[in-house]
């Protein structure tokens, strides 16, 4: 081989050389970062993503004589004596139910949270709250003890269909000769108080005594939010 054909072999080589450096730096660029994906990368770093604050719950204001707490000098003398051993869980309770109420959308200022007198007793507290615009709730201690959601005393009454079918049972119980009652549905009526959750059902019957003599009356079914029911029943004449 001349030395010109040396050189130019020499020449070649380098050139081959350099190309394969060449395809393997480019090789190892397209594998680090395929096409694209240093620009999808940017992106997902460069985006921004606004949510709106979550919102806050809903808490009425509560009047701070609503929780005052029950002193003697106050005139809870009798409240003191029968609860004194518990006063003070009393307390916390008449505070715990006054903010459960306030939690409670239908509700639009607390104004009063007390111990009542008519349910429970020392060893099972029931509480009672109202609100200015006079929605009514009620709690058992074993209620304000699962921290269960609050639940008006109007949205715990019952509907028209639940107290016409529960004045039925009211009015066959009572009857005589349940077989002959007949109930006049068209003169039902019937009603709700909103604040107490109380419904009446007002209907007129007829019924057999024990003379086979058939009577006329008119009821009034009531009940109450805790289950408890009464009927009045009027002999009606002609």
């Amino acid at each position: 081989m001349t030395a010109s054909n040396a050189n130019s072999a020499r020449r070649t080589g380098i050139a081959i050389a350099s190309a394969s450096l060449f395809v393997a730096a480019a090789a190892v660029a397209f594998f680090s970062n395929p096409p694209g994906s240093s620009v999808k990368q940017q992106a997902v770093k460069n985006v921004s993503v606004k949510q709106a604050a979550p919102a806050k719950p809903y808490k009425a204001p509560i009047e701070p004589y609503a929780i005052k707490p029950y002193t003697a000098a106050g005139g809870y003398a009798e409240t003191v004596a029968k609860y004194g051993p518990r006063l003070a869980e009393l307390q916390a309770y008449r505070i715990k139910a006054a903010n459960a109420a306030a939690a409670n959308e239908a509700c639009d200022k607390v104004i009063m949270s007390e111990i009542s007198t008519m349910r429970g007793g020392l060893n099972d507290m029931h509480f009672w709250v109202d609100c200015e615009n006079g929605t009514r709730f009620r709690f058992s201690e074993s209620e304000l003890d699962a921290n269960a959601a609050a639940v008006s005393e109007s949205d715990k009454a019952l509907t028209q269909d639940q107290a016409q079918d529960r004045c039925r049972q009211l009015i066959n119980d009572a009857a005589t000769h349940p077989s002959t009652v007949r109930i006049n549905w068209l003169s039902g009526s019937y009603g709700k108080f909103n604040q107490t959750g109380a419904t009446e059902y007002r209907v007129k019957f007829s019924a057999k005594n024990s003379f086979n003599t058939e009577l006329q009356f008119a009821a009034r079914c009531l009940f109450q939010t805790d289950g408890g029911s009464e009927l009045t029943v009027q002999e009606q004449q002609g």
